[in-house]
């Protein structure tokens, strides 16, 4: 779910983690071993690597990021978390030519629709998909506010 933490004048804040699809795999391995500790049913080792592995790689492969726009400064940051990974780019706002959704079904897009910042000739992520209710709603929102910031 993405959100805009700081918007003025000088400096747009806007944070991103797909926050649904971690609540369900937790959910999962809630209800898993809420099942296993007090179900009448006896589970095999392999049952248990299997489900947890799964639902705990679903976890780890989430990426949080952070974008800062600063006219102040004439940069863009984008900050990427996955797993243990931290990366940080850095771009000239001046380079930034636009804001973008990206919809899919069954590609490499969700439904839910991503926002990508379109930078020189590449396309960066800035709000992945998710699967929350109104998400594509919000993405959109959040694109829009994004493209009247840049004043694109």
């Amino acid at each position: 779910m993405a959100r805009i933490l700081q918007k003025n004048s000088e400096r747009l804040v806007v944070t991103a983690f797909p926050k649904c699809i971690s609540l369900i795999a937790i959910a999962f391995l809630l209800l898993f071993w809420g099942a296993a500790l007090f179900g009448d049913k006896d589970l095999k080792v392999e049952d248990y690597v299997i489900f947890n592995g799964v639902c705990l790689v679903v976890l780890a492969i989430q990426r949080s990021r952070k974008t800062i726009f600063d006219k102040h400064n004439k940069t863009v940051v984008l900050h990427s978390r996955f797993l243990w990974i931290k990366s940080e780019n850095w771009f000239s706002l001046k380079d930034v030519r636009g804001v973008e959704m990206v919809y899919g079904k069954g590609g490499r897009y969700a439904r839910g629709g991503a926002v990508y910042l379109l930078v020189k000739d590449q396309r960066k992520a800035i709000v992945d998909s998710d699967i929350c209710f109104g998400n594509a709603e919000r993405n959109v929102g959040i694109k829009q506010q994004i493209a009247e910031w840049l004043e694109l």
